[in-house]
């Protein structure tokens, strides 16, 4: 196509049609000042959309013409995913703000931020202007929704399990951790704890490493949870110990 295109003018448009594997392709080729551009599409046509853009040729002249279908869904819409992920990363990010270990948070962190941003931006097409909404307002009103989810609640139940929302008035069965589970870091120079959770601060090094006293594991930390001071635990021990006691609760 290069040389079948070389003496068009620039803006000319062509099409070469192609199967492979069975499946119907198109190479749209765009006749650039000092090349031939091309674009391999599965779909497309050779009318014009748009608006008018220009070329500036070697004789320091423009050329106007309008891209034909494929060139201009290509330009018009090259940036979507850069700016759909750079909505995904703008803060407040659960993906970056979201301190976890655990793949299961992380791929929910991620579905949550992708299910946030495309919701804002099919509302931001669907619904009228006047009813505008900042992502940042949407995800605060999402958030707040989902420490107060409804669908979780449980309207007339007696049982002891369940607790009351004294801001909503409705009744749930979710899990009530009575054990405090904080997950702390020592301060500087700590050593080791006394007998009645105090700790020494005796360590030369600031930045103090004990091994995990979580069964097999060997990790060096310097963590601990609020309902064992004393022993030291990594993230995952930490993880593994909560849900294990909640499961007292059930």
């Amino acid at each position: 196509m290069d040389a079948a295109m070389k003496d068009n003018e620039v803006g000319t448009a062509k099409v070469v049609e192609g199967i492979m594997d069975g499946v119907r392709y198109f190479i749209f080729n765009l006749k650039e000042p000092d090349y031939v551009s091309k674009r391999m599409s599965t779909y497309g046509c050779l009318a014009e959309e748009g608006d008018e853009t220009s070329q500036r040729l070697s004789v320091g002249t423009k050329k106007f013409f309008k891209y034909v279908q494929c060139f201009y869904n290509h330009f018009h819409y090259r940036h979507v995913v850069d700016d759909h992920n750079n909505f995904c990363m703008s803060e407040p990010c659960i993906e970056k703000s979201w301190v976890t270990a655990f793949w299961e948070n992380r791929v929910f962190a991620f579905v949550l931020a992708i299910s946030e941003v495309k919701t804002w931006l099919a509302k931001q097409y669907f619904v009228a202007a006047e009813n505008y909404m900042a992502l940042l307002q949407m995800r605060t009103q999402l958030a707040s929704e989902l420490v107060r989810n409804p669908y979780l609640d449980i309207i007339g139940e007696k049982d002891d399990d369940v607790t009351e929302n004294v801001e909503t008035g409705m009744k749930s069965k979710r899990i009530c951790m009575t054990i405090d589970h904080e997950f702390n870091t020592c301060p500087m120079h700590a050593s080791k704890f006394t007998t009645d959770r105090k700790l020494i601060f005796s360590n030369t090094n600031p930045y103090q490493k004990k091994t995990c006293k979580g069964s097999g594991c060997k990790k060096m930390v310097q963590t601990y949870c609020s309902c064992c001071v004393g022993h030291w635990i990594c993230v995952q021990f930490w993880g593994n110990q909560r849900a294990a006691v909640g499961t007292e609760y059930l």
